[in-house]
């Protein structure tokens, strides 16, 4: 995007800016805006604008946004997006946290090495038994929480924390450790504290 005292369409000419466009779901866009000037008796009128959207097809986070062990978006973004997303008020949001439960039992027993083992893999599991359009990140320690777009009923809710909960407690490729977790939800309303659906 060009500085504030520096002007695209010098010379009546068309300009084209790089830029993100955020969306109510799924990750941002990467966009391109094509501005051509139409002038009427030498003096520009208005802007012919022509917007063209990119899906990144995921989530481009700078390393400091991703937690180091799991991969995953952190707190921080978790809330962010959240926030955007009560703003917006569009559609219902569910947000799903998965506890894993004795993992300090693990780390204690195999080291500390089993229970990270033990929360990447199930980072991956869930990662992989969700949609596109839904986030799901590292809220604090061994919770992990998935921002689940357009859910907005209980029972769709209760199943998808259902299926969760069955994907952690499938047996692991490694330590003879077998994973549980405890799994809660809240149906947003828009408007809402971010803060207090995670809570």
């Amino acid at each position: 995007v060009p500085q504030e005292d520096a002007n695209p369409f010098a010379g009546h000419a068309t300009a084209t800016t790089s830029h993100r466009m955020l969306r109510p779901y799924g990750p941002p866009l990467v966009a391109e805006t094509r501005a051509t000037p139409v002038e009427e008796n030498g003096a520009v009128v208005q802007l012919l604008c022509v917007t063209r959207g990119f899906d990144t097809g995921g989530w481009e986070l700078p390393d400091s946004l991703r937690d180091r062990l799991t991969g995953l978006p952190t707190r921080d973004v978790l809330v962010d997006r959240l926030s955007s997303l009560l703003a917006y008020g569009q559609m219902p949001v569910a947000a799903i946290v998965v506890d894993l439960d004795h993992l300090l039992a693990v780390s204690a027993r195999f080291g500390r090495d089993a229970s990270d083992r033990v929360l990447a893999e199930t980072a991956n599991r869930l990662q992989a038994t969700l949609r596109p359009t839904d986030l799901l990140g590292r809220l604090e320690d061994e919770r992990l929480c998935a921002l689940c777009l357009g859910v907005g009923d209980s029972q769709s809710v209760l199943r998808i924390a259902e299926r969760m909960g069955a994907v952690v407690a499938s047996p692991l490729p490694f330590e003879p450790v077998i994973a549980t977790a405890s799994v809660g939800a809240a149906i947003t309303v828009p408007g809402g504290d971010p803060e207090a659906v995670l809570r």
